[in-house]
């Protein structure tokens, strides 16, 4: 009897495992189950990454204060010498017909720095133009006959400087009797003459001839 209930129950299961069975797809087949591990994700989602070392780069240093910059005074230049300067007399033509004018240049130029003070001496005029004749006679400006002064100014030269003092000369000439004519023909002389100070001393003169020029 119990036998016959064994039986019975094994029948009912193995009907049910058969009907289990049954529930699988045609053609299907089980695939063991597979399982995958993956390493826990940062707070961030993502694999951290390391930090720089900090920085060792100095900051650049100051640059030097420049040197103070010392300015000399400059030196007191001493008076002119005739030695400082070079001074020439000349005519513009070496020949002029009667009844013309004689143009006549008379130049100081500065060779080495210095400074130029004009002076007069004996009241004469510190720069002047004259004309003599053959025999070194003047014959202009005569006696008596007004000259007008070009006083030259007081400055300091440099070398090419220049002071510069021109005249024109109408052929005049001063008879015994006080009259003026015309100057006779024949060969005369320019003349520039410049008086300027010395350190401690007379005034310097400098007296230039030109070259001879003739008239008529």
């Amino acid at each position: 009897m119990v036998m016959t209930a064994l039986l019975a129950i094994g029948a009912v299961l193995g009907f049910v495992a058969v009907r289990t069975v049954a529930h699988t797809s045609p053609g299907s087949s089980a695939s063991a189950p597979t399982t995958t591990t993956s390493a826990p994700p940062t707070a961030s989602g993502s694999r951290p990454v390391p930090a720089a070392p900090p920085s060792t780069t100095l900051p650049p240093k100051p640059a030097p204060s420049p040197a103070p910059v010392t300015t000399a005074a400059p030196a007191q230049l001493t008076a002119c010498t005739p030695s400082d300067v070079t001074v020439t007399t000349t005519t513009a033509y070496s020949s002029y017909p009667a009844n013309s004018y004689v143009q006549v240049t008379t130049v100081v130029r500065d060779v080495f720095p210095c400074s130029f003070v004009p002076e007069s001496v004996s009241g004469a005029c510190p720069s002047a133009i004259s004309v003599v004749d053959g025999s070194g006679g003047q014959v202009w400006p005569a006696p008596g006959q007004g000259e007008q002064c070009s006083l030259p100014a007081t400055r300091t030269l440099s070398p090419g400087d220049v002071e510069t003092l021109q005249a024109e000369w109408n052929q005049q000439v001063k008879t015994t009797s006080g009259q003026y004519t015309q100057a006779p023909p024949g060969s005369y002389v320019a003349l520039g003459s410049w008086s300027w100070q010395q350190s401690g001393g007379s005034p310097y003169q400098v007296q230039v001839r030109s070259a001879p020029f003739t008239i008529g």
